[in-house]
């Protein structure tokens, strides 16, 4: 999305993009062969991927990866891993630790009085985060360098 806006607004040859993930494939929990679909969208792209990438620590202008790599950014958008936060003993969950929920009502399956938001995923991708992601690249493209 943020490639389309760029290229939209002729700005995408003026943007490196930069697409790294501690998973082993790209949006690993839609399945392995998203994989596949995603790398050869960002090859066509020019967007740069990296999987594998446990990051280290993130400083003012690089994130440094477990491996000894770095990466420099101007803006950084970041996603927390996709893991629940909380665990609740007795009630169903997933592998990741999400509470299993009907999708329609969002109660905990055999749990009627009980509603949780459940998978993340399972409301709809985190659109939100893309949004936050055009607006910095809007200020950051319209300041003048230092």
């Amino acid at each position: 999305m943020l490639d389309t806006w760029l290229r939209r607004a002729k700005l995408r040859s003026l943007v490196h993009l930069t697409w790294t993930t501690y998973e082993s494939g790209y949006v690993q929990a839609f399945g392995p062969r998203l994989h596949q679909v995603v790398d050869h969208e960002f090859a066509a792209r020019g967007i740069e991927g990296h999987t594998s990438a446990v990051v280290d620590e993130v400083g003012d202008t690089e994130v440094r990866y477990t491996d000894g790599t770095a990466r420099p950014f101007d803006l950084l958008v970041a996603f927390p891993p996709y893991v629940a936060a909380v665990d609740y003993p007795g009630l169903p969950h997933d592998d990741l630790g999400f509470l299993n929920t009907l999708s329609v009502t969002r109660q905990v399956r055999g749990h009627p009085q009980t509603d949780a938001a459940g998978h993340p995923f399972h409301a709809g991708l985190p659109w939100q985060a893309v949004q936050l992601a055009l607006d910095g690249m809007s200020r950051t493209l319209a300041s003048p360098p230092d």
